[in-house]
């Protein structure tokens, strides 16, 4: 896939950096399902932002 992006490092680093927040997310919804909690101090607010949006994305079929 990474082959199709001609060269373009912008577009390469875009896509890993969204790619592992979307794996951080899956690592995190896992803890959470274990019925662990975490405060806002465990997290930076930021991550915790952006799991929301996935979150909010997966639960109304968004794709985009």
């Amino acid at each position: 896939m990474i082959d199709l992006l001609d060269g373009d490092l912008e577009k390469v680093d875009n896509i890993l950096n969204v790619s592992t927040d979307v794996i951080d997310y899956f690592q995190f919804k896992s803890v959470i399902d274990l019925g662990i909690t975490l405060g806002p101090s465990d997290m930076p607010f930021e991550k915790l932002m952006i799991f929301s949006w996935i979150r909010e994305g997966l639960e109304s079929g968004r794709k985009t």
